[in-house]
């Protein structure tokens, strides 16, 4: 067997400098321009434009996107107003198998600097991957199990960052060879190093110190500890460290393979030091990893009201793949990952709580051959997960969640119209010590159609009744988290949540411009949500988990418009908006947590060696918020980059300058829990080499 005839790929890598428009997340790989869905793409240039230490704000600047931004260390994506349990994070199309979902501080198991590719579809057109993925869902594709040969035997990539707003050096590294004709091997790993993050002003929001000086009297004495929490967001350190091993056979018409990897970071979660002599070292780190034990830091960031995460996690996975010939299935699709992951939860030197999940996730997808106008897939998928919490403050029982789900997607092509449809079965099985069990049936279904109105507009429509099992926390968290500052209690009587959805969109794509128009609309029946209640205990706010009605409402804009070339330069305007809107019918009132408006523009100047953009984000003022809720000021941010290509698109070899925040603006996502203590980077200078061969 020649390396030519086993080149079965299922995620095809783009020549450098191509635009890879193929969706390969959904069952049924399509152009993204034919999606039902809305989709997003961050791949080769964009994804190293965009690059940060977390997934969520690596995917920040995409339409229908925020993020978490739980301090540099834990961001996890919001999208189009939805996060934690309602937004799946997958690795290769299946979860990451730890406890990212549970809470905003709990960071993904997944460093997005090993990353090839991640594709973004949002709204409840992703059922299929989980009634939990009723908001959408992020696919990191990387390389840990090659799917073909390398061209040239072996290939990899480099990439080195290097950012002022918090001495931030990152590096990731990955080679694939092809050990015989039918071995392929892959490993690679990262490491991420940064002190605390500075800010271009207070780390509290102007709101939040209104509130707390109202509070304690005009006798009280401030200056000294605004002054402390003024230009640097303390206890905000990272250190980050992956690796991963992988082997491929393949074969004349498939493949299977495995990969072990391992994740290992300990962050700081900002908001929680008051006081102190922080402020007063130099932020050299103390990184001594040998015992789990040892968390006193000689960086300042030890001090006894600090609070850090210490997680690791060792993960196997299994891929495999293989197309038949003849019959009714043309394709065989196997993905299997099993982790064991645990997490410290320090305040100073001491546990407070300690988190471990050790579970599996598997799916196979069989792929039917077309048939006149139809093709579609059919699948099954499984997971199971103990999760085990202990400690003073461990808010969460001993428990195991078992989910077993069926699907099926069916396409009909007739003439210039596409239509689709989609139903997924999924049966959860919730123990937890102490507490009653629960087990919830699942049905959820789509139907949608896509109309092709000429080579290249296309406009659709779908609609969609969506079931969302309760997640462990909603159902028996009962307790103080201190990482989130607050007192979560939950209700283990929760039944489903349901919800009626609808969006329309219309596409075009050619040489000279884009355009991308998505409007949307959710109505939830038993919708799950934690509420301030305004009551303290234990010194903490308390947060009940509730069941209302609500309603989501939005509208997603993108588009690229190439303006012109002259004297080998080409000119592209493009822009970003978005706007989602959330209310609680049941008291009228606005959802927390809902992103503002926001409208991201740019322009950039292409030529062959060499790339310069200048961007500017305006976020609105969200005044619209819920019950015991502080309103977020608006911020506008300026971005320049430039990108130089020293052999031009001939090698992949890429130097890129970046100067986010120009102007060291102080900008807060609504998003965040920690909105009022935690603020986003000030001025960051990046330097970010990328070698490919």
């Amino acid at each position: 067997m020649s390396l030519a005839s086993s080149a079965y790929a299922e995620d095809a890598k783009p020549a450098h400098g191509e635009v890879a428009d193929i969706i390969v997340s959904a069952p049924l790989r399509r152009e993204r321009l034919e999606a039902l869905q809305a989709t997003s793409v961050l791949s080769a240039d964009a994804l190293q434009r965009s690059m940060q230490g977390t997934i969520g704000e690596t995917l920040a600047g995409l339409p229908g996107v925020s993020a978490t931004s739980f301090g540099p260390g834990a961001s996890r994506p919001v999208l189009r107003g939805f996060q934690g349990e309602r937004v799946r994070i997958l690795m290769d199309g299946i979860g990451n198998v730890d406890a990212s979902g549970s809470s905003p501080d709990h960071a993904v198991s997944s460093d997005p600097l090993t990353s090839e590719r991640v594709e973004v579809l949002r709204g409840p057109a992703t059922l299929l991957y989980g009634s939990s993925a009723v908001g959408g869902v992020v696919n990191q594709i990387d390389r840990r199990i090659p799917t073909k040969a390398p061209a040239a035997d072996i290939e990899g990539e480099m990439q080195a960052i290097f950012g002022t707003a918090a001495d931030e050096k990152s590096v990731g590294a990955g080679l694939t060879a092809a050990l015989t004709p039918s071995w392929v091997a892959h490993v690679g790993g990262s490491f991420r190093d940064t002190n605390d993050m500075r800010i271009g002003g207070f780390a509290e929001s102007r709101a939040f110190r209104e509130q707390e000086h109202a509070g304690e009297g005009e006798d009280h004495d401030h200056g000294h500890e605004e002054e402390e929490a003024r230009g640097k967001l303390k206890n905000s350190a990272v250190r980050t460290k992956t690796a991963s091993a992988g082997l491929t056979r393949l074969f004349d018409q498939g493949y299977l393979g495995a990969a072990v990897s391992l994740y290992d970071t300990r962050y700081g979660v900002p908001g929680h030091s008051h006081g102190g002599d922080a402020a007063d070292h130099d932020h050299d780190h103390d990184h001594d990893h040998d015992h789990d034990h040892d968390h006193d830091h000689e960086n300042g960031h030890g001090g006894e009201d600090d609070v850090r995460i210490d997680l690791k996690q060792v993960r196997v996975d299994l891929k495999g793949g293989y197309r038949f010939d003849t019959g009714f299935i043309e394709e065989a699709k196997l993905r299997f990952g099993w982790a064991d992951y645990r997490h410290f939860e320090l305040e100073g030197s001491e546990i407070g709580t300690r988190f471990d999940v050790r579970g599996y996730e598997g799916r196979l997808e069989l792929v039917q051959r077309q048939r006149g106008a139809w093709r579609g897939a059919i699948g099954v998928q499984g997971l199971s997960r103990k999760m085990k919490a202990t400690g003073e403050e461990a808010y969460l029982p001993r428990n195991k969640t078992d989910q077993l789900g069926v699907f099926a997607l069916q396409e009909g092509q007739f003439g210039p119209l596409t239509i689709e449809g989609a139903l997924r079965y999924e049966f959860n099985d919730i123990e937890a010590e102490g507490r009653r069990g629960r087990s919830f049936d699942a049905l959820s279904a789509s139907l949608g159609g896509v109309y092709r109105l000429g080579d290249t507009w296309r406009t659709g429509i779908s609609l969609s009744r969506t079931t969302r099992a309760p997640s462990v926390d909603e159902l028996y968290a009962d307790g103080p988290h201190m990482a989130t500052r607050n007192y979560l209690v939950g209700d283990d009587s929760f039944g489903t949540e349901k919800a009626w959805g609808a969006e329309g969109w219309v596409r075009t794509e050619t040489d000279l411009y884009s355009l991308g128009v998505s409007v949307y609309w959710s109505r939830f029946d038993d919708y799950i949500y934690e509420q301030a209640t305004g009551a303290v205990r234990d010194g903490l706010p308390v947060y009940r988990y509730t069941q209302t009605d609500a309603r989501y409402t939005g509208v997603e804009l993108e588009g690229a418009l190439t303006l012109g070339t002259v004297a080998g330069w080409t000119f592209v305007a493009d822009a970003v908006a978005d706007y989602t809107r959330a209310t609680n019918l049941k008291t009228d009132t606005p959802l927390p947590r809902i992103p503002a408006k926001r409208v991201r523009a740019g322009l950039e100047a292409q030529s062959d060696r060499l790339d310069a953009r200048a961007e500017v984000e305006v976020a609105d003022d969200q005044k619209r918020v819920a019950p015991n809720e502080l309103p977020t000021d608006g911020y506008t941010m300026v971005n320049l980059s430039a990108a130089w290509r020293p052999w031009g698109h001939d090698r992949d070899v890429t130097v890129r300058l970046q100067a986010n925040n120009l102007f060291d603006v102080t900008a807060r996502r609504h998003a965040s829990f920690l909105k009022d203590l935690a603020p986003l980077s000030g001025r960051d200078i990046r330097l970010n080499l990328h070698l490919g061969f």
